[in-house]
């Protein structure tokens, strides 16, 4: 069993790699100032939604998009386990799997003629996606874009 947890690991020690790389560069200094604008607003809004106060939420939301009830509620949640912090650290682990999804995404394209070229053209993938600065910042704060664009690249995958 361990023999087959450590082949798995060091098969896929570059991908853990980049994967702990994204959160390590997401996380840095995440309680870099209180909440601003659009951050404060969904957390209100959610907990709003979360106290019963369902036609003031409805009320609020005409100019959220996508899904706007899911993420203010989510943002709530998080703000009331951590603060400020647990609500960007929600986006934080979406930031994370939206660099594991364009690894996965890219794994699928098979555009090499090597299963190893198709692996490294992943692991290369997902570092930009690890290194991407709209993808780094949209990580950090705490606005329903970030869970916009991996809820897309789950279905893209």
């Amino acid at each position: 069993m361990t023999d087959k947890l450590l082949t798995k690991f060091f098969e896929n020690r570059w991908l853990i790699l980049i994967l702990l790389l994204a959160l390590v560069v997401r996380t840095i200094n995440i309680n870099f100032n209180s909440a601003f604008i659009d951050e404060a607003i969904y957390i209100i809004i959610g907990k709003k939604f979360l106290g019963g106060r369902i036609h003031e939420t409805a009320e609020s939301i005409s100019w959220v998009g996508g899904l706007p009830f899911f993420y203010p509620t989510l943002s709530a949640i998080f703000y009331n386990l951590a603060g400020i912090v647990g609500t960007r650290l929600f986006n934080v682990i979406l930031g994370v799997d939206l660099v594991y999804l364009s690894y996965k995404f890219s794994r699928e394209l098979n555009l090499m003629r090597k299963e190893t070229e198709n692996k490294n053209a992943a692991l290369i993938a997902a570092f930009f996606m690890t290194t991407s600065a709209i993808a780094i910042s949209s990580s950090r704060v705490a606005i329903y874009d970030m869970l916009s664009v991996t809820i897309f690249a789950g279905g893209i995958y």
